[in-house]
C-alpha cells in the first residue's frame, strides 16, 4: 500500500544503539517505498535530573505533542526501551499507555524485558519487622514495579481486542516468555540485522574516508595483528578481560577498544566515568608491573657487570645494558582507545581484527548490536557463554565461538587458532583487512521486513 504512513518513536540523532537500529529500520522500509517518519524521543527531555515543575511540564508537553502526532499515522513502531521515557516506572508506563491509546496499529520493539519479582507481602513485612529500612524500600519498589508492569501487560491485552498490537523481540527466549503473558497481543522475534548484502560487499569502496589509518599510523609495520572490543563502555561488557587476553598473546598482538561512555550515562558536573577510570588504572597497573620487571632485569645485569672479573664477558654485558636502554616496555602501547568512532569506522575496525571479543557478563540483555554486526561481517567472534549470546546462537549456530565468562586463557588460545581460518588478507585504503571462511547463516533485511509485515497484518492484508 503505497500511501501507508509509518512512524517510528525512538531516540534520534543521538549516539545510541536504539537510534542506530531505528536508522537501519527506516532504511529497510524506505527500500520498499514505504513512507517512514521518525518521531524523536529525546533522552534529555525525559530523563531529567531536575524534578522542578518547569522540567516536568516540558516533558509532559512533549508527550502531548507525540500523542497528537501518532494519530496521523496508519502504523506506529515504538522502540521500547523503558529508560527512554522517564526515570521511574510510574511515569514511563503512563506516557507509553497514552501513546498506545492514541495510535492505530502498533508494534512495540522490546529492547529490554523488565524483571518481574514475585509480589510477597510476607517478605515485605519481615523486612519491616527486622527494622531494615533499606531492604524494606527495595522489596517495596520491586513489588510496586511488578504490579505496575503486570497492569501494563493487561492494558496491552485489552487494547489488542480492538486494535492491532504486536511485540517484536530480538531473542527467541524473550518471545517465548512474553507469549505466556498475552492472549491477544501477538509476539514475534527476529535478531538485530543491519546490512544488506550489497552493503557488506561494498564496504571497501567507503574505506577511503576512514579515520583509522591516522589513528593507527603504524598498523602495517612489525607484523602487527589486532583483536578488538566494540560498543559502549559499560561495567558488564568485560573490556578488562581483553587486557588479560593481550597479556597472554605474542607481543605483535594489539587491542582496539572501539567505544565510549553512553550519552545516557553523562551527568551534569560529572567527572570521569567509573568504568573508564578502572580501565585506565588497569592499564597503568600493568605498565608499572612491566616497568618493575624491566628494571629488575637491568639491575641484575648491572650487578653482574660490577662483579665481573672476566674480561671476555665484559663487552657482552656492556652491549646488553646498552641494548636495554630506551626499550622500556609499556603495556599501554598495545592498547588503542579509539573512542566513539563513526558507524563505518567501527565496521572497518572489525575488518582489521583476527578476532572480535564479546566478554559480557550474564546480565540478560535482549541483544547486542556490535556482535550482530560482527556476525554479519563474517568475523571471528569469540563470546562469553552468557544467556544473551547463547540465545543469539539459536539464529547463528555456527558463527560464535564460546568461552566461559572471564576465561582469558581460553580466549587467547582461540585467538591464535583463528589464524588458521583466515583465507586472505588485503590492503584497503592503508588498512590490512582479514577475511575468513564463509560461515554466516545470513539473516537478511527481507526477513526483518517479513516479521514487521506479520506484526502489522492482523486487520489488513495490504501491509505497506
Amino acid at each position: 500500500m503505497q500511501n501507508t504512513k509509518i512512524a517510528i518513536l525512538s531516540t534520534w540523532n543521538e549516539s545510541c544503539g536504539i537510534a542506530s537500529h531505528t536508522k537501519v529500520l527506516k532504511h529497510f522500509f524506505e527500500s520498499e517505498n514505504v513512507q517512514v517518519d521518525v518521531i524523536p524521543i529525546p533522552r534529555r527531555i525525559f530523563r531529567i535530573q531536575d524534578p522542578s515543575k518547569p522540567q516536568v511540564k516540558r516533558a509532559e508537553d512533549y508527550i502531548n505533542g507525540v500523542v497528537a502526532k501518532v494519530k496521523g499515522y496508519d502504523r506506529i513502531i515504538i522502540q521500547f526501551e523503558p529508560g527512554i521515557y522517564g526515570v521511574n516506572v510510574i511515569e514511563i508506563l503512563s506516557r507509553v499507555r497514552r501513546i498506545i491509546s492514541a495510535a492505530n496499529d502498533i508494534v512495540l520493539v522490546f529492547h529490554a524485558i523488565p524483571f518481574l519479582s514475585k509480589i510477597s507481602l510476607i517478605r515485605f513485612l519481615m523486612s519491616l519487622a527486622q527494622l531494615n529500612i533499606r531492604k524494606s524500600i527495595g522489596v517495596f519498589k520491586g513489588m510496586l514495579s511488578t504490579f505496575l508492569w503486570e497492569r501494563f501487560y493487561r492494558f496491552l491485552d485489552i487494547k489488542a481486542r480492538k486494535k492491532s498490537i504486536a511485540i517484536v523481540t530480538h531473542a527467541m527466549r524473550d518471545k517465548e516468555d512474553l507469549q505466556i503473558l498475552f492472549k491477544n497481543v501477538r509476539v514475534y522475534d527476529v535478531p538485530l540485522v543491519y546490512l544488506y548484502e550489497h552493503e557488506r560487499k561494498g564496504l571497501a569502496s567507503k574505506a577511503t574516508d576512514s579515520a583509522l589509518p591516522n589513528m593507527l599510523p603504524n598498523m602495517l609495520e612489525g607484523g602487527k595483528r589486532y583483536i578488538g572490543v566494540f560498543g559502549y563502555i559499560a561495567p558488564y561488557k568485560g573490556f578488562e578481560v581483553a587486557f588479560d587476553v593481550i597479556k597472554c598473546l605474542p607481543k605483535n598482538y594489539e587491542l582496539l577498544v572501539s567505544g565510549s561512555v553512553h550519552e545516557g550515562l553523562l551527568v551534569t558536573n560529572g567527572g570521569i566515568d567509573k568504568t573508564v577510570k578502572q580501565l585506565i588504572q588497569d592499564v597503568d597497573r600493568r605498565n608499572s608491573a612491566l616497568s618493575k620487571k624491566y628494571w629488575k632485569e637491568k639491575l641484575t645485569v648491572l650487578k653482574r657487570l660490577a662483579t665481573n672479573t672476566r674480561g671476555k664477558n665484559e663487552e657482552q654485558d656492556a652491549t646488553k645494558v646498552t641494548g636495554l636502554i630506551g626499550e622500556l616496555p609499556k603495556f599501554s602501547s598495545r592498547i588503542h582507545f579509539m573512542g566513539n568512532v563513526s558507524d563505518d569506522d567501527m565496521l572497518f575496525g572489525m575488518m582489521l581484527c583476527d578476532a572480535t571479543l564479546f566478554m559480557y557478563r550474564n546480565v540478560r540483555q535482549t541483544a547486542s548490536g556490535p556482535i550482530s554486526l560482527a556476525i554479519e561481517l563474517n568475523r571471528c567472534v569469540i563470546a562469553s557463554r552468557n544467556e544473551t549470546f547463547l540465545e543469539l546462537a539459536r539464529y547463528y549456530p555456527d558463527n560464535i565461538s564460546f568461552v566461559d565468562i572471564g576465561n582469558y586463557h581460553e580466549v587467547a588460545a582461540k585467538v591464535l587458532a583463528s589464524r588458521a581460518a583466515i583465507v586472505r588478507e588485503e590492503i584497503v585504503a592503508g588498512m590490512r583487512w582479514v577475511y575468513f571462511d564463509k560461515k554466516t547463516t545470513a539473516i537478511y533485511p527481507d526477513r526483518v521486513l517479513d516479521v514487521y509485515k506479520k506484526a502489522f497484518s492482523r486487520f489488513c492484508l495490504n501491509y505497506f
